[in-house]
C-alpha cells in the first residue's frame, strides 16, 4: 500500500510499505480524511521532535524509528475488525483518537491520560498514520474514551477510485470531529 513516510526535515516521501492486518482488539481503516496541523508543519519544517522518535531513538511507547508514517488527525471507514471488538461494523465511518499512552504513569492513573509522561501519536510516534491507504488501530479498553469512535454515515467519504486513492484534505479534522460529536454520536464501549 502507499504512505507518506517522514524520514526528518524536508523529508516525506511516498513509498509502497506492507499493508497491516486487523488482529484480536483492533479495526481496520481505510483513512478518508486527513487534516494537517501545526504539529505536522513543525515537524517537516524543523525535523523531528518530540514525540516524534528521530532515526536513532525510538518512542518509548511505540519503540519505532524515523521513518514513521505521517497522519494523526484522521477520519475514515472501517474495512475490517479483529475478534473481539464489538459496538462497529464494516462500512461505519469513525475517527481516530491517536493518542499513544503508558498507562502507568501517575496522570494515566489518575485518568488523566492526555498528560501521559510518555505520551505519543498515531501517525507521528509510530503505529502506522492517516497518510496511507489503510491503518490497523487498537481498541483501547482502559480509557475514558474509545480510540475509535464511530458516527451516522451521512455520505461516502470522497476519494478519488483506482490504485491510486487521492484523500481529500478540503475538510479539516476538526469537522470531522465536530460532525462526529452530534446527538447521533455512537459510542463504542
Amino acid at each position: 500500500m502507499k504512505a507518506a513516510m517522514f524520514y526528518g526535515k524536508e523529508d516525506i516521501r511516498i513509498e509502497e510499505i506492507e499493508e497491516p492486518q486487523v488482529r484480536p482488539g483492533t479495526v481496520k481503516i481505510a483513512p478518508a480524511f486527513n487534516g494537517i496541523c501545526g504539529s505536522d508543519l513543525h515537524l517537516y519544517h524543523e525535523g523531528p521532535i518530540p514525540p516524534a522518535p528521530t532515526a536513532d531513538t525510538p518512542h518509548p511507547i511505540s519503540g519505532e524509528t524515523l521513518p514513521v508514517v505521517m497522519g494523526h488527525e484522521f477520519a475514515g471507514v472501517v474495512e475490517a475488525i479483529g475478534q473481539g471488538v464489538e459496538g462497529l461494523a464494516v462500512g461505519d465511518s469513525v475517527v481516530v483518537e491517536p493518542l499513544m499512552v503508558d498507562g502507568t504513569c501517575p496522570a494515566c492513573k489518575a485518568d488523566r491520560y492526555n498528560l501521559c509522561e510518555q505520551m505519543g501519536f498515531i501517525g507521528i510516534s509510530g503505529r502506522g498514520g492517516g497518510l496511507s491507504e489503510h491503518i490497523v488501530v487498537e481498541r483501547l479498553e482502559d480509557r475514558s474514551r474509545p480510540a475509535v469512535a464511530a458516527g451516522e454515515r451521512r455520505e461516502p467519504p470522497r476519494r478519488s477510485p483506482g490504485p491510486n486513492p487521492q484523500i481529500d484534505f478540503r475538510n479539516s479534522i476538526r469537522s470531522v470531529f465536530c460532525c462526529s460529536v452530534r446527538r447521533s454520536f455512537k459510542k463504542v464501549s
